[in-house]
């Protein structure tokens, strides 16, 4: 495999440690066990298999490092080896260059002797002729007498050059290594942890106590809830799930949040689906679990969890609000608003009747806006009608059964001191006391009819009815 491989796709076989390094050495015999897919062994696949998912991966993601750590360092001293024997190329052939140069130049001289002998022989030479040889003779006599200088030149250019060479080498290797070895991901792009969402999470006694803010709205967009959405018939507890707020919104009817009442409402994301709204009394005040966070990183799919940046201002903001002192106008306006959403008008009847003619009134004048004002303010009236008539109906069914109560109680007491009083004065209870002043019960009379048993309690003090003959009660 050559570097350019090794760029392109940073993979890592155990070709790349074989004629590298020591066979003994037992780092090296440790990664190629790992293998191509970092899971080693039986041994190690079975540990890893018991491990969580988020465990595993951290345990693969620090062999995938280590392993890196590793392929970088034979890459590098792969490089180095190479460039040495590049230098000492470079370093032949530039000798080589040299020695050519000097024979050119011994060349030059004895062609400089053989032109100057031939110029004495031949004395009718054309002019021209002997003017290019005296070029040609000052060329050679600069070229010998500045041939010291110019091998020195030579020799420092050669130099210069094979130092830049090096550099552009040098710099290359770097930025090899710095395409095999990327840079961590800054925050801004890394992905939140569980322990980071963990400490977003808004519990519901924070959303009651945080409501009424003016910056209620920001503040929880990109926070995290966690909510109750069914029940496990399996287990027999309710089932909670992590979602994410994707904004706030106010809706017409109030309702109750803890000891508050309030309009808010939450759209909140469950990993890539769909938006939904909820209201914030299904919000639980425990955190949420390892699994739920996992379930919510697998509902995501494709998208990407918020950043670690996000989730650090999302974390100053909370405390930040946590910490924060309410002024006496803060206070006064908290209470305020609190008494606007609690009001319930005293005539409900009368206020629909106000309402209905401002109502005609904004029809007339075509004024649509201040209609579904109107409109909405007349259904929260009747609504708070029906509510009305619902606890006024509950109060009367608690008072009946209050005064029957009541009555009960009543009765007893009663009946108590009469016992008292009859055990004071004749030694005897109130129920042997009312058997002297009743008809007393007299046996029951049981004659036999056909199968039939017929049971006939007779009470009266007179004789006659104890020789009575049930038999004619049945003509």
């Amino acid at each position: 495999r050559n570097d350019s491989d090794s760029d392109e796709d940073g993979a890592f076989h155990d070709d790349d440690i074989d004629g590298v390094e020591d066979e003994n050495d037992t780092e090296l015999r440790e990664i190629k066990s790992w293998g191509d897919d970092l899971m080693g062994d039986e041994k190690d696949r079975s540990m890893l298999n018991a491990m969580t998912a988020l465990d595993r991966e951290k345990f693969l993601a620090e062999r995938a490092e280590r392993r890196q750590v590793v392929l970088d360092r034979l890459e590098l001293k792969r490089k180095v080896r190479g460039e040495t024997g590049v230098s000492d190329n470079r370093r032949i052939s530039s000798r080589r260059e040299e020695k050519s140069k000097n024979s050119k130049s011994l060349r030059a001289l004895k062609r400089q002797r053989d032109e100057k002998s031939s110029k004495k022989s031949s004395v009718r030479a054309p002019t021209a002729n002997v003017s290019s040889d005296r070029r040609r003779t000052s060329y050679y006599d600069d070229e010998s007498s500045g041939s010291d200088n110019s091998r020195d030149r030579r020799r420092r250019r050669d130099s210069r050059s094979r130092s830049r060479s090096r550099s552009r080498s040098l710099s290359s290797d770097r930025h090899s290594t710095r395409n095999k070895n990327p840079r961590p991901p800054s925050p801004s792009t890394k992905n939140a942890t569980y322990e980071q969402i963990r400490r977003i999470t808004v519990a519901r006694n924070d959303l009651e106590k945080w409501m009424y803010k003016h910056d209620f709205d920001t503040l929880l967009i990109d926070c995290f809830v966690r909510i109750v959405f069914g029940f496990d018939q399996e287990t027999k507890q309710q089932k909670y799930r992590l979602c994410r707020i994707a904004d706030v919104s106010e809706r017409e009817k109030t309702y109750t949040v803890g000891n508050s009442v309030s309009k808010k409402v939450l759209h909140l994301a469950y990993g890539s689906f769909k938006e939904k709204t909820f209201l914030m009394d299904i919000v639980s005040n425990s955190p949420p679990t390892e699994d739920e966070f996992l379930r919510y990183m697998t509902a995501l799919g494709t998208e990407r969890m918020i950043s670690v940046s996000l989730v650090e201002a999302k974390m100053q903001d909370l405390q930040k609000t946590r910490d924060h002192i309410y002024s006496n106008q803060e206070i006064e306006e908290r209470i305020s608003i609190k008494k606007a959403l609690q009001r319930v008008p005293a005539n409900i009847a009368a206020e629909k009747l106000i309402l209905s003619a401002q109502l005609d009134q904004a029809r007339e004048e075509h004024d649509d806006e201040k209609i579904v004002d109107i409109e909405a303010r007349i259904a929260s009236l009747d609504d708070l009608a029906h509510e009305k008539r619902q606890t006024s109906g509950k109060l009367e069914e608690f008072a009946k059964l209050n005064e029957k109560n009541r009555m009960a109680q009543f009765e007893e007491a009663r009946r108590a001191e009469i016992e008292l009083k009859n055990f004071k004065k004749f030694g005897i209870t109130g129920t042997q006391a009312d058997s002297k002043h009743h008809p007393k019960k007299s046996k029951s009379k049981r004659t036999q009819l056909n199968g039939v048993t017929l049971e006939v309690y007779v009470l009266s003090k007179d004789t006659y009815f104890d020789d009575l003959d049930v038999s004619d009660l049945i003509q």
